[in-house]
């Protein structure tokens, strides 16, 4: 059983990352990878519950409230 178990964790470590948070103006939180940011708009791939696909989600500028990026690798160890 131990065995299964850490050929799953090894098998799905390279997918487990930290994601970026777009905050809106109504109080969503959008959870994903930043792709791209304009003074229009702000791309984000964003991964689908239940099944291992993505989706590409264009948001407008006037709907974000904030922005938190992912650390910037060595960042947290800095802090």
């Amino acid at each position: 059983m131990k065995r299964v178990f850490l050929i799953a964790t090894i098998a799905l470590a390279p997918h487990v990352h930290a994601d970026d948070f777009v905050h809106l103006l109504d109080g969503r939180v959008l959870q994903g990878k930043i792709t791209r940011v304009t003074t229009l708009s702000v791309s984000l791939k964003m991964r689908l519950p239940g099944v291992a696909g993505t989706s590409n989600r264009e948001i407008n500028m006037e709907t974000v409230n904030f922005i938190d990026f992912e650390p910037l690798p060595g960042e947290e160890a800095a802090l």
